[in-house]
């Protein structure tokens, strides 16, 4: 016989809906519902409206009945570029129990809209990944808000401030020495003189070295 599963989840783990548990365990649904509240109660499961159930790590979640706080994103593309960046933040901020709000910043008018629904909203921090060729507004509005920002892919640079971002430089000298070591010897870099990505397009430049041109 195939072993029994031990019943235990990572934190961030989502559960299965209330009619999939029902059904799985041979009870009702109100059961599994006084089940899910029991544990939300002790801080070992968080829900989270329109999305679920998940495993909380009871450090951080809040007590049952606590309103959770939200962290913000700003981003200028939800799926093919920033698309895992996000369904990792959702996860990570649900273990600590907190719930992540999408917004988009393709252009200047539906950032500062979705800005003011932050404010409004009690948003208590943001990731904000600035579209290349802005001067970044917005990192200016958050934190004349007193709002945590933390800037994802690129960086003001007029500003210091807290940023995650690639490797940019090795990650060129890794592709330049990949095709070197296939034996190609006349190499070039197609990309753009934007000055406002940083640090992408300088570091990418400065990783291919002279050997590139």
């Amino acid at each position: 016989w195939p072993p029994r599963p031990s019943g235990r989840f990572e934190v961030g783990a989502r559960l299965a809906n209330e009619r999939e548990l029902a059904e799985e365990h041979g009870v009702s649904r109100g059961t599994v519902r006084l089940a899910l509240d029991l544990l939300e109660h002790d801080r070992l499961v968080v829900r989270q409206q329109g999305r679920g159930t998940f495993v909380a790590n009871p450090a951080y979640a809040q007590t049952a009945g606590q309103q959770a706080a939200l962290i913000g994103v700003l981003v200028y593309d939800k799926e093919m570029y920033f698309g895992d960046l996000l369904r990792s933040a959702s996860s990570r901020s649900g273990e600590r129990g907190y719930m992540l709000t999408t917004g988009s910043n393709m252009s200047q008018q539906e950032e500062d809209r979705h800005i003011d629904a932050f404010l409004q909203g009690g948003i208590q921090g943001v990731l904000l990944a600035a579209r290349p060729e802005a001067t970044c507004p917005a990192l200016g509005r958050l934190r004349e808000a007193g709002l945590p920002v933390v800037m994802v892919d690129t960086h003001s640079l007029d500003d210091e401030e807290d940023f995650v971002s690639v490797d940019n430089r090795r990650g060129a000298v890794l592709a330049v020495k990949h095709l070197v070591g296939l034996g190609h010897r006349r190499l070039a870099y197609v990309g753009h003189d934007n000055p406002y990505d940083s640090p992408c397009q300088p570091e990418r430049m400065g990783g291919l070295g002279r050997r590139a041109f």
